[in-house]
């Protein structure tokens, strides 16, 4: 940069972008905003996901695409040095899992595959990641899971998801027969909470089956904005327009994302968390909440 040179091995382990272009290329001058744009946006995501998790002060954190192509390790390491008193196991992967140092100790933990790419609709591998924790308080164990299941509408997909839970129910019938230990299930679901569509729900029956509950159905919803999506999709449309960093809301509030309890785990409360601040803006005789940092598509 400026005219000297720069060693590549200074940036492993972090996003890199090389783009060539020219002053003469009206194209490549074109993009350059776009490019200072995902640059200011995904160097702050890391930093923006620290300050939620802080800010929320949790005793277990399970995240989805932590490792993408455009977060990259980088992103994951901000958010594990902004959090000192979290371990992480499973930091390498996608699906990492985090617990408070000083309440859990961790007895055991492992992976369950769920599909394999390009395999009954599988577009790619998806696992589960699962630990055993027990409580440094009482001694108490807990299975946690934390999840990310293969995307998409079309009906291929649907069924690899509906095979991926059947894979997953049976592999925590091993881990935790008959739902002996408190049980806590996160993740990205790409499977709407009000989906009536055989197959496409088949999530909601399975695991309701196998003794799991939504937090959504069995808790009592906190957040300061009612009927929040916990798909954003960066923002919401309204009146024909995009407005970006606008709270996504429906009418149904259904979700993708899904916090799941099973055996003596309960939730008493849920929230979609949509950052510190909301502000409120008049768009069309509406009003419109609005944040002040997107940290990705999903909240």
């Amino acid at each position: 940069p400026d005219g000297g040179e720069l060693a590549l091995a200074s940036l492993r382990g972090a996003p890199l972008l090389l783009n060539f272009w020219a002053t003469w290329c009206a194209p490549c001058v074109r993009e350059m905003p776009a490019l200072d744009r995902f640059h200011r946006a995904w160097s702050a995501r890391g930093p923006a996901v620290a300050q939620y998790l802080a800010n929320i002060n949790p005793d277990l954190v399970g995240l989805q695409e932590a490792n993408a192509p455009l977060g990259g390790p980088a992103q994951i390491n901000v958010i594990a040095k902004a959090l000192p008193g979290i371990s992480w196991v499973y930091r390498d992967r996608a699906i990492p899992i985090g617990y408070r140092t000083s309440a859990f100790t961790l007895v055991d933990h492992g992976m369950i595959q769920l599909n394999w790419g390009g395999k009954g609709g599988a577009t790619s591998d998806r696992r589960a990641a699962w630990v055993k924790l027990r409580a440094t308080s009482d001694g108490t164990e807990l299975l946690y899971v934390n999840l990310h299941a293969q995307h998409m509408q079309l009906k291929k997909q649907a069924e690899a998801r509906s095979a991926g839970w059947t894979r997953l129910i049976n592999a925590l019938k091993v881990i935790n027969p008959g739902n002996d230990l408190p049980t806590v299930m996160t993740g990205d679901f790409n499977a709407a909470s009000n989906e009536t569509r055989a197959v496409f729900r088949d999530h909601l029956v399975k695991f309701g089956a196998a003794g799991f509950v939504d937090a959504a159905v069995s808790g009592t919803n906190v957040a300061p904005v009612a009927r929040v999506s916990s798909y954003n999709g960066w923002g919401d449309t309204i009146g024909g327009k995009f407005y970006y960093k606008a709270i996504n809301r429906s009418s149904s509030g259904a979700h993708i994302d899904y916090v799941w309890t099973a055996g003596k785990a309960n939730a008493t409360t849920w929230q979609v968390y949509t950052g510190p601040t909301t502000t409120w803006r008049t768009i069309n005789g509406e009003q419109v909440p609005f944040t002040d940092f997107v940290p990705s598509d999903h909240w």
